[in-house]
């Protein structure tokens, strides 16, 4: 029981650390959009590449 419940812990803690990745990019892009330092489309780029860029290392 207890080795279930340790692969579920950190299952959810690696989910969660997946998702502050996303969300810390947007976070960011989005404050810089906002001081004008850079556009919607960079943003959009950046995370459409960083999404792409593991299959990338593939191979």
């Amino acid at each position: 029981m207890k080795f279930f419940l340790l692969k579920f812990l950190m299952k959810s803690a690696l989910n969660l650390l997946n998702a502050s990745g996303l969300i810390t990019v947007l976070l960011f892009c989005g404050y810089l959009v906002m001081q004008g330092e850079t556009e919607v489309g960079v943003t959009v780029v950046f995370i459409s590449g960083s999404s792409a860029f593991p299959r990338l290392c593939e191979s």
